[in-house]
C-alpha cells in the first residue's frame, strides 16, 4: 500500500541534535504523508485509537473496532496484523526489545497482553485495584528499565515486564496527584511518567516512584495549555520533548519536559501519537486520526546540509508522484550542489546558493504549470529553504 500523496520516508540513520529551547521553538511542523481509509481490509481502520513505533520505525496501530493490531513500515506499507479475538484493544506501547504491550477489555476487566513484534503471544495479566471494573480508556507506558505503567479508574499501576505487581498511586479528584479520566501516558529518558487527564485538562509528571514533579494545562488560558480535552501523548527520547494531541481541537501541542510551550500545529481528529527523531534532518510525527487514517507530519532540522541534500535527492527519486523528467531536472541541480559543498571551498558558497535558488524557481515553475501538485511542491520548497538557512544563503 502506498501513502496517499506518494511521499517516501527514509530509514533511520542517526539521532538529531536539537539543542536549545529556542532552536526547538523555531521548528515548523508540516503535513508529510498519510495512509488508511475506513473499512476492514488490510490498511483500513475503524477507530485507530493509539499507535507506537519500534526501533526500526515500524508503526503498530490499535485498530479498535476491528479488534486487531496492524503493523506498517515507516512508509505506511502494510506488513502484517494480528487479531484480539473478543477483546477490545485500547492502548499500546513497546519496550526497548521491541516487545509490544496492548491494554484491552476482557469481560469487564482491564488486562495487559504482551506480544513479540510479529504478534506472537508472550504473556498476559489482569490490572487489579480497589475498583477493578473496566476502564474503557486505560493507557499504558513502558520505561527504559522495562517497568510497565497501566492506568485504570484514575489510578496508575506499576508492574514488571512479566506482570508482577509493584505498587500503584493516585485516586479520583482534581488535586495534585489525583486524576480525572486518564487517557494517555508516556515516559521520558529519565523514566519520569507523564499522565494525560482528559477532564482535568492537564498533564501531570511523576517520578518512576509516583512522586509528583510538575503539572501544566489546567486553567486553559492562551495557547500554552489545553482549551479542549487532551488525548494522546508521546515523548521524543532524544530531547524529552513532549507531544500532546487534542481530539476536539484537532491540534498537536509541543512542550519541553518542564511543560514550557514550544509550538503547535493542526491535525484533524487526533487520537494517538508517536514520534521518530532517529532520522537525518527531520523529525517525523505519526498521528492516528478519527478519520480512520494515519497522518504523518515532519519538522526539518538545520543539521548537516550535505545530509539534507542527500535526503532531498532520495525523497525526489522515490516519490512516484514526480515524473522521471522532472526528477532528472531537480536531481541534476542538487547533485551539482552537493559536489560543490563536499569540495569544502569557501568560494563555492555563492555558487551553492545560486543553485539552490534555481532549484526553487524550477519547483515553482512546475507547480505553476501543474506538473507538481501543491503538497509535493511545498514540501520540496521547505526542504530547499531549510538547506539554504543552514548555509546562510
Amino acid at each position: 500500500m502506498e501513502p496517499l500523496n506518494g511521499h517516501r520516508l527514509i530509514q533511520p540513520s542517526g539521532p538529531l541534535k536539537l539543542g536549545s529551547v529556542e532552536a526547538q521553538q523555531e521548528l515548523q511542523y508540516s503535513y508529510f504523508s498519510e495512509w488508511g481509509t475506513t473499512g476492514t481490509e488490510n490498511g483500513q481502520f475503524q477507530l485507530p485509537w493509539s499507535l507506537t513505533l519500534d526501533s526500526s520505525g515500524n508503526v503498530y496501530v490499535v485498530d479498535g473496532n476491528n479488534a486487531r493490531i496492524q503493523k506498517f513500515d515507516p512508509n505506511g506499507n502494510f506488513i502484517g496484523k494480528w487479531g484480539m479475538g473478543n477483546l477490545s484493544p485500547v492502548g499500546i506501547a513497546r519496550d526497548s526489545l521491541d516487545n509490544i504491550y496492548v491494554t484491552a477489555i476482557d469481560n469487564g476487566a482491564n488486562i495487559v497482553i504482551k506480544f513479540s513484534n510479529n504478534g506472537t503471544f508472550i504473556s498476559r495479566w489482569t490490572v487489579a485495584g480497589p475498583n477493578p471494573q473496566a476502564d474503557t480508556q486505560n493507557a499504558i507506558a513502558i520505561d527504559t528499565a522495562y517497568n510497565v505503567y497501566v492506568s485504570s479508574n484514575n489510578r496508575i499501576f506499576k508492574y514488571t515486564n512479566d506482570g508482577q505487581f509493584l505498587f500503584s498511586w493516585g485516586s479520583s479528584g482534581t488535586n495534585p496527584g489525583e486524576f480525572n479520566q486518564i487517557v494517555g501516558m508516556a515516559t521520558d529518558s529519565m523514566n519520569n511518567v507523564y499522565v494525560v487527564e482528559k477532564y482535568n485538562y492537564r498533564i501531570q509528571k511523576f517520578t518512576s516512584d509516583g512522586d509528583l514533579v510538575t503539572s501544566w494545562g489546567a486553567d486553559c488560558q492562551g495557547r500554552q495549555v489545553f482549551c479542549s480535552e487532551p488525548q494522546g501523548i508521546a515523548i521524543d527520547l532524544m530531547s524529552n520533548t513532549v507531544y500532546v494531541t487534542e481530539y476536539n481541537a484537532g491540534r498537536i501541542s509541543v512542550f519541553t519536559k518542564e511543560g514550557q510551550f514550544l509550538t503547535g500545529f493542526n491535525s484533524p481528529s487526533a487520537y494517538g501519537i508517536a514520534v521518530n527523531s532517529d532520522n537525518p534532518g527531520r523529525i517525523l510525527v505519526y498521528v492516528s486520526s478519527g478519520l480512520n487514517k494515519i497522518l504523518v507530519y515532519q519538522a526539518l532540522v538545520n543539521n548537516n546540509p550535505e545530509d539534507a541534500i542527500r535526503q532531498l535527492i532520495n525523497d525526489i527519486k522515490n516519490n512516484p508522484e514526480i515524473n522521471d523528467r522532472i526528477k532528472a531536472s531537480l536531481v541534476r541541480i542538487l547533485d551539482l550542489t552537493l559536489r560543490l559543498l563536499t569540495d569544502d571551498n569557501p568560494r563555492n558558497d555563492i555558487a551553492v546558493c545560486i543553485l539552490l535558488n534555481s532549484e526553487l524557481r524550477i519547483i515553482n515553475t512546475y507547480e505553476r504549470i501543474h506538473h507538481l501538485d501543491s503538497n509535493t511542491a511545498e514540501q520540496l520548497k521547505m526542504q530547499v529553504n531549510t538547506i539554504k538557512n543552514s548555509i546562510d544563503c
